[in-house]
């Protein structure tokens, strides 16, 4: 009688594995195992503390990276709000039309000037960003 996937005969109770085709058995231990070595405890709490302190070290550039975005957007919001309000009561305070489009002219330099302060500035954060995360996967190496 021959057991089902085992290829050997003998009573069920007796059933073994049939070892893999580059696993070939000496001394009882399948060269397989002696190959590739399984990793210790020691090794395995080691490179789950690396990634852990890695992802840490993402994440807290992220938020950082995200608290700066914040800023900068809210600042801008801010400005131009103020701004806003400014040229409004510039606006109700022409005295006739000449004056009313010289400050309409006058008013879209700030903006430009503004825009491209905030492109500055948000090109730094991401800069700074991506430098951060190159640095974490440098250490991982």
């Amino acid at each position: 009688m021959t057991a089902v996937g085992t290829g050997k005969s003998g009573p069920l109770g007796k059933l073994s594995p049939r070892p893999h085709n580059d696993a070939i058995k000496e001394d009882g231990i399948h060269y397989f195992w002696r190959r590739k070595p399984m990793l210790t405890n020691e090794q395995i709490i080691a490179a789950q503390q690396a990634q852990l302190k890695a992802l840490h070290e993402l994440s807290t550039h992220y938020l950082s990276s995200v608290e700066k975005l914040t800023a900068l957007n809210l600042k801008l919001s801010q400005d131009t709000l103020n701004d806003g309000a400014q040229q409004v009561q510039a606006s109700l305070n022409a005295k006739d039309a000449q004056d009313l489009m010289q400050l309409h002219g006058n008013s879209l330099q700030p903006h430009v000037e503004r825009a491209a302060a905030y492109s500055r500035q948000l090109m730094d954060i991401l800069s700074h960003w991506g430098q951060g995360v190159a640095q974490v996967f440098q250490n991982q190496r």
